[in-house]
């Protein structure tokens, strides 16, 4: 039998193989327990008591768990995790058919099977070094130098072409808008300031242009030529 030592070195993992068959013999066997039986099972998992009502309630069972109530109701441990239907009683050979597969034969003394001897390396062959070959024939001597061309004769400077004399430019005349009852004389920097306009721009010039006509005077006469250009 394992005691509380060896049980803690189980791992919490469950370990059920059918949670609704585990479920239903833990319930079989610790529900009508005595409490100090209960307690018994409480001290060897080292496990409170609310791990054990989980178990219970779930199937789903840890080897620390499965082991203390198989030893304190002496039964199989493989019949409470679900592997075998025998009830059976628990006994040393028992627990190491359950414990054995999940990797504690440790536990029942049972001695890892020796690794085989490794095969001797072979021994590695000497390198050879290959034997240097003979020097090269030394290059023949260097061929003469060729003698320098003469250098050629300066080209004759360019001709220099005269510079014609830049033409003055013509002062631009302005230009005459008019309508029957008002002439505008555009002047070139009045022309320039117009095409720079852009779109927003003009938009809001001509906004205005109609909202000053509404007074009157020279604004009205100047809405007149705008709107003759536009309908012209």
């Amino acid at each position: 039998m394992l005691n509380a030592a060896d049980i803690k070195q189980l791992k919490q993992v469950n370990v059920s193989r059918d949670a609704a068959k585990t479920k239903d013999r833990i319930k079989e066997v610790y529900e009508p327990a005595k409490r100090a039986q209960k307690q018994a099972v409480v001290d060897l998992s080292g496990q409170n008591r609310n791990s054990l009502y989980r178990a219970e309630r779930t199937g789903n069972a840890s080897a620390k768990i499965i082991v203390p109530l198989a030893q304190v109701f002496n039964v199989s441990p493989e019949w409470l995790a679900g592997v075998s239907d025998e009830k059976g009683e628990c006994t040393d050979e028992a627990l190491a058919n359950f414990l054995t597969p999940l990797g504690y034969a440790k536990l029942f003394g049972a001695a890892a099977a020796p690794k085989a001897p490794k095969a001797p390396k072979a021994p590695k062959e000497p390198k050879v070094k290959a034997k240097k070959a003979a020097p090269k024939a030394p290059k023949a001597a260097p061929k003469a130098a060729k003698a320098p061309k003469a250098p050629k004769a300066p080209k004759a400077a360019p001709k220099a072409k005269p510079v014609a004399a830049e033409k003055p430019i013509a002062a631009e005349k302005p230009q005459v808008v008019s309508s029957e009852s008002f002439t505008i004389n555009i002047t070139p920097q009045m022309r320039k300031a117009v095409e720079s306009l852009d779109l927003e721009s003009a938009t809001h010039l001509l906004t205005a242009l109609f909202l000053r006509a509404r007074i009157g005077g020279e604004a009205q006469k100047l809405c007149d030529v705008v709107k003759y250009c536009l309908l012209s």
